[in-house]
């Protein structure tokens, strides 16, 4: 199960600090891991692609992420593969009509919805502490869990989550 959990993780934390919405010049990235494993993100603006190649400490490929961008650079879907090129989890993402992320929705291989994030912002349009929901499988299956990505400002650090001043949600 943990590297299940790793790999959702891996979805909610993919592109914040990555090339997306950094300078457009940029093409490739990489990022030295604390455990030795390396990521290496590859931008190609004529496809309106991000791929990412996550390798252990021998080099060997354990994780490749294709990351779909809309027009505006912000990702419209992504497929987590494996280091043998198996497809392992499917995310779609939706947005409201400014821009701003509404929801993330992971699936596994055969389909089925396993977690769900839903992106919230208050009537300033500040972006509110995201709800993440995992959806246990049928089977009786534990649900796997995973932590919500860490809002983040736009100098990089972590936001601090606003109050819902008066509601009861």
């Amino acid at each position: 199960m943990k590297p299940l959990a790793t790999i959702l993780l891996a979805l909610a934390l993919a592109l914040p600090g990555t090339l997306q919405g950094s300078d457009p010049t940029i093409v490739a990235q990489v990022v030295l891991h604390e455990d030795g494993r390396r990521t290496e993100h590859v931008r190609n603006p004529e496809a309106r692609t991000i791929e990412a190649f996550t390798r252990d400490t021998a080099g060997v490929l354990v994780k490749r992420e294709l990351f779909r961008l809309r027009s505006d650079g912000q990702p419209a879907q992504c497929h987590i593969y494996d280091g043998s090129g198996n497809l392992l989890f499917r995310a779609l993402y939706r947005y409201d009509e400014h821009g701003r992320k509404l929801e993330e929705a992971s699936y596994n291989r055969a389909g089925r919805m396993v977690r769900r994030v839903i992106y919230r912002y208050d009537e300033q349009g500040r972006p509110l502490q995201p709800i993440a929901q995992n959806i246990p499988d049928p089977s009786g299956s534990a649900p796997i869990i995973a932590p919500v990505a860490p809002q983040l400002t736009p100098e990089g650090l972590v936001a601090q989550p606003q109050p819902e001043s008066g509601r009861g949600n």
